[in-house]
């Protein structure tokens, strides 16, 4: 269906609104168009869009623009992102961000500095909309709030410089297989290491995060050392 199309739907049954909104291959000109017409059919402005209508929108939340999702309210969008957070959303940074500022709101979950392990979890793919100086401090629990829908979702760009080594080192095995390999070819040396190191962490060659390596890991065989231990007895005998 052309945009024209989309745009003169009679989009008034919520039942309706969410099939059309589970549909993740919408280009952005048609979510734009269908954006338009649940609002136009139901004689709504952006921020009288309560949470079971934005959770029944899914993937038609993108056709919004930044600008007008910062109407958005914010205690009704904190009520929906459960859901859309589990989305592999295809909207722009700047949308994610606008979000990421209604949720930052006090009736929201309050500042990102605040937020623990639970709210990133909750939020999923929206944390990708946090600005750089937020994602350069998050600690330990926070991170590990991160899901693998929103890791991919941080640009090269982004991700090559937010993250330090020692927070890639904090990845569980799934969010560092989560990194694409656009990202990891954009990360310097001492980030690529840190990552390999999660990924493989029982690897024979040890590298630290600077990018040197330490050598060959010595490792002991458990069964050789009881049998060494019994032929010294039984000499000792």
């Amino acid at each position: 269906m052309t945009p024209e199309e989309l745009r003169s739907l009679r989009l008034t049954q919520r039942n309706t609104i969410a099939a059309l909104g589970a549909i993740d291959i919408w280009t952005s000109t048609q979510q734009e168009a269908l954006f338009a017409a649940i609002l136009n059919s139901n004689k709504q402005r952006v921020s009288q869009l309560d949470s079971s209508t934005l959770v029944a929108m899914g993937y038609i939340v993108c056709g919004c623009g930044a600008n007008e999702m910062k109407s958005f309210n914010s205690v009704e969008l904190s009520k929906a992102v459960h859901y859309l957070g589990q989305l592999k959303l295809n909207c722009t940074q700047e949308q994610l961000g606008a979000m990421i500022m209604l949720l930052k709101n006090s009736l929201a979950f309050g500042p990102a500095s605040n937020w623990g392990t639970d709210v990133f979890i909750e939020i999923g793919t929206i944390a990708a909309g946090l600005a750089d100086l937020e994602l350069t401090s998050l600690v330990r629990h926070q991170i590990e709030g991160l899901t693998t829908l929103a890791i991919p979702m941080i640009s090269p760009e982004t991700f090559s410089v937010v993250f330090s080594p020692q927070q890639i080192l904090m990845f569980s095995y799934e969010q560092a297989e989560a990194v694409p390999s656009k990202v990891i070819d954009a990360l310097p040396s001492d980030k690529k290491n840190a990552l390999a190191m999660v990924l493989m962490p029982n690897q024979d060659q040890l590298v630290d995060v600077r990018g040197r390596s330490l050598g060959q890991t010595l490792s002991h065989c458990p069964v050789c050392l009881l049998l060494g231990l019994l032929m010294l007895l039984l000499i000792q005998s």
